[in-house]
């Protein structure tokens, strides 16, 4: 699922980011998405890999072929995912689930579920992306901010441990995942708000999709916006600001 205030990732990610600050460890690699937008003081993003599957997927029980059918139970604990596929099949019914993803594929084969969504890069690290039946094209169905990359943490005045990070930096997918953290930061940060954002490089141009929905089962609300590299800086939060003012989300009150 996607990562929420108060959650376990964010202990999970506070953690690790502690041992950083103490000394105890040197670098820390963590799902880009699980962070907040903004780092503790003293601490950095020194690198950002090379950028996996950022798209969600469908996956079926074993043996099970074709489609999701008319009526299935779909399994996720994201409301972003929620309202997504309730948009697109109206016919389905989305049940909460948790656990870790082979908890959730397992609670799927034994009948609790009849399909599941979620991250590629999940299962394609886990080796277990045989089980997708579809992936979603992200500029359609639209991820979380930072779905599918890496983030690799140090400590700010750590200059040596920083050089080494920077040979695993991939620029593009930094750029991207800057558009998209922006955009993250624009709505609150941590907001409980049912969005996604997904930028994209295209020669030398931007791509940007974002979504915003009042509820599962409500209007799904799509902002586009296509810029040249150089002018970049802000599009994250334009089109934050876009998307929410089609919703009709007041950035102080919430959902109108």
């Amino acid at each position: 699922g996607d990562r929420a205030a108060g959650t376990g990732k964010g202990v999970f990610v506070k953690e690790i980011e502690d041992a950083l600050l103490d000394g105890s460890i040197d670098i820390a690699v963590h799902s880009l998405k699980d962070m907040p937008t903004v780092l503790p003081d003293g601490l950095t993003i020194g690198a950002i890999p090379e950028r996996a599957d950022p798209s969600d997927c469908i996956v079926l029980p074993d043996g099970a072929k074709g489609t999701v059918q008319k009526g299935a139970r779909v399994g996720t604990g994201s409301l972003r995912r929620s309202c997504q596929i309730l948009s697109m099949r109206p016919d389905v019914s989305v049940e909460p689930v948790r656990g870790n993803i082979g908890t959730r594929i397992d609670k799927m084969n034994a009948g609790d579920f009849d399909a599941l969504i979620l991250a590629s890069a999940a299962l394609d690290r886990l080796e277990a992306g045989s089980a997708t039946a579809m992936r979603f094209d992200p500029m359609e169905f639209v991820p979380a901010p930072g779905q599918g990359a890496l983030a690799v943490e140090c400590r700010t005045d750590d200059r040596e441990t920083a050089e080494i990070i920077r040979k695993i930096e991939c620029a593009n997918s930094r750029i991207c995942a800057d558009i998209e953290r922006q955009f993250l930061e624009r709505l609150g940060g941590d907001c409980a708000i049912p969005a996604g954002c997904y930028a994209r490089k295209n020669g030398g141009r931007i791509e940007v999709t974002a979504v915003m929905a009042e509820r599962p089962g409500g209007n799904i609300n799509r902002a586009t916006s296509v810029v040249e590299e150089k002018d970049g800086g802000r599009i994250g939060a334009e089109i934050a600001d876009k998307v929410r003012n089609t919703a009709g989300i007041d950035r102080n009150k919430g959902v109108r």
